[in-house]
């Protein structure tokens, strides 16, 4: 898969929808240069590397990988299982992957989703 860029953060993979046919999706809330997740890349057999923060750090397998449906992380802040889905929407391919933070491992919220859009 491409590499993806963030645009936006969602509270689930359904809150995404077309404005209308003849307007572009709509923004969600979280302004793009306020996203911790900025790139994600799925890579063969499972190595991905992902862009967080403003210093651009940068986490690549092992410390995360991807199989069907999940990315897989394993990190100081515990071991994760995120989601995610690729969906079309009005002919743009979006990825969304769950993101569960500390508020979601220590806090009990749920997670919410990054939204990914090819470049």
């Amino acid at each position: 898969m491409p590499l993806n860029e963030a645009m936006s953060g969602v509270s689930s993979s359904s809150s995404l929808q077309p404005a209308s046919k003849k307007q572009p999706i709509k923004r969600i809330p979280i302004p793009k240069n306020n996203l911790f997740f900025k790139f994600t890349e799925f890579k063969e057999n499972g190595w991905c590397a992902n862009i967080y923060g403003e210093e651009n750090r940068i986490w690549a397998s092992p410390g995360v990988t991807w199989t069907k449906g999940y990315v897989m992380k394993r990190s100081g802040d515990g071991n994760t299982a995120e989601k995610y889905e690729i969906k079309t929407i009005d002919g743009v391919e979006y990825l969304f992957i769950e993101w569960k933070s500390g508020d979601y491992i220590w806090g009990g919220f749920d997670p919410t989703y990054y939204v990914f859009v090819k470049e």
